[in-house]
C-alpha cells in the first residue's frame, strides 16, 4: 500500500540545524548499513554547517503523517546541470525507506527539468567495500527512478609530509607559472583538447556546454585555491599543461590535471606533478588528494608513480534529458 508522501522545497534558512542534525544522525545509526560506531552528533552538525556555509540552493525535505521522514540536497552547478549531494537522500528507516528516497529522487528530477537543466547527478564519495550493502540499496533507489549508474573512480591519496621530490628538471623551451592568474578562456583550449583524449569518460559522454560547465566550476577562482601549487605547464608561450588544487578540510584536491595530447610521453606530467606537491609540501601541505576513472590506466599509472595509493572508490547516477523519451 503506498503512503502519501509531502515533499517541500526549502533552503538552509528556514531549516532548523539542530532538528535536522538530530534527525540526520538518528536516521543514519539506525540504517544499519550505514551505521558507524566513531559517527557523533558533533560531525553531523559540522557536515551541516559545510552545507549551510557554501550557500546551498535546494533541500527537499519528505513527510509522511506530518512527521520528517528524509531530506536531500541539490546544488546548481552550471547552467545546464545539478548534483545531489553525496550519499543522499537520507531517509529514517521507521518509514518505508524507498518509497520515501524513490519520491525524493524523482521530485529531484523534476525540478532539475523545471529549471531547464539537461543533467542531474549524485556521486557516491569515498566508498570502501565494507559499504557495498549501502551502495546496493542507493543503486536500487537511483536507478529505480531512471538514473543509471555512470562511472567508477579510484580515490588516491598522496602523504606529503616527508615528500621531496629532488631536483625537478624539464626540456628546453618548457616552464610552469601560477595559474591562478590566467583567465578561464585563455587555459579552456589546452583542457578540452587534453580531456578529449585522456580517457575519462564522464567528459567524454557530456554535452559541449556540460564539458564547458564543468571547467569552470573545477577552475572557480572563489574557492579556496593552493595559489603556488596550482601551475600550468608552457611551450614557449603557448599553454601545454595545467594543475589546479583546491583547498579542502581533508588537505589539498587535484581540481583537474592534464597534459595537451601533441606532448605527451616526455614526462611531462609527472614532472607537472611533482613541482606542484613540492610547493604544496613546502607550504604545508600535508594530504594530497585526486579521483581518476578507473578505466584511465595511463592516468593510474602516473598517480601511483608520484606516491598517490587508491584508498577509496567513487561512483556516479546520472539523470540526463537524453534518457527521456
Amino acid at each position: 500500500m503506498n503512503t502519501t508522501i509531502e515533499i517541500r522545497t526549502q533552503t538552509s534558512k528556514n531549516l532548523d540545524m539542530e532538528e535536522l542534525a538530530s534527525f540526520t544522525f538518528d536516521a543514519l545509526q539506525k540504517a544499519p548499513e550505514s551505521r558507524r560506531e566513531d559517527r557523533t552528533i558533533k560531525m553531523v552538525k559540522e557536515y551541516l554547517q559545510e552545507i549551510w556555509d557554501y550557500g546551498t540552493d535546494t533541500l527537499l525535505t519528505a513527510h509522511v503523517g506530518g512527521k520528517f521522514a528524509g531530506w536531500l540536497c541539490l546544488w546548481k552547478v552550471s547552467t545546464d546541470m545539478m548534483y545531489i549531494d553525496s550519499w543522499h537522500p537520507i531517509v529514517h528507516p521507521e518509514f518505508n525507506e524507498y518509497e520515501v528516497a524513490s519520491t525524493l529522487i524523482k521530485k529531484s528530477i523534476e525540478y532539475t527539468k523545471n529549471e531547464g537543466r539537461k543533467r542531474l547527478e549524485v556521486f557516491h564519495m569515498e566508498m570502501t567495500d565494507d559499504m557495498r550493502p549501502r551502495y546496493e540499496k542507493y543503486k536500487k533507489w537511483y536507478e529505480s527512478c531512471g538514473m543509471p549508474q555512470g562511472f567508477e573512480w579510484a580515490h588516491m591519496v598522496a602523504d606529503l609530509t616527508t615528500f621531496d621530490a629532488g631536483e625537478i628538471l624539464l626540456p628546453p623551451d618548457f616552464s610552469v607559472r601560477p595559474l591562478v592568474p590566467v583567465p578561464n578562456d585563455e587555459i579552456y583550449e589546452c583542457y578540452y583538447e587534453t580531456f578529449m583524449t585522456s580517457g575519462d569518460r564522464r567528459f567524454l559522454e557530456q554535452t559541449e556546454e556540460q564539458k564547458r560547465g564543468n571547467f569552470d566550476v573545477f577552475f572557480d577562482r572563489s574557492e579556496r585555491i593552493e595559489e603556488d601549487a596550482s601551475l600550468l605547464l608552457y611551450y614557449g608561450e603557448r599553454i601545454v599543461g595545467f594543475l589546479i588544487i583546491i583547498l579542502i578540510k581533508k588537505g589539498g584536491f587535484i581540481n583537474g590535471i592534464g597534459i595537451h595530447p601533441d606532448f605527451r610521453r616526455r614526462g611531462l606530467g609527472k614532472a607537472l606533478m611533482l613541482s606542484s606537491m613540492q610547493k604544496a609540501a613546502k607550504n604545508g601541505m600535508k594530504t594530497l588528494i585526486l579521483e581518476a576513472d578507473v578505466d584511465n590506466f595511463r592516468a593510474l599509472n602516473l598517480y601511483r608513480s608520484v606516491g598517490f595509493k587508491k584508498i577509496h572508490g567513487s561512483v556516479n547516477f546520472v539523470w540526463k534529458a537524453e534518457y527521456v523519451l
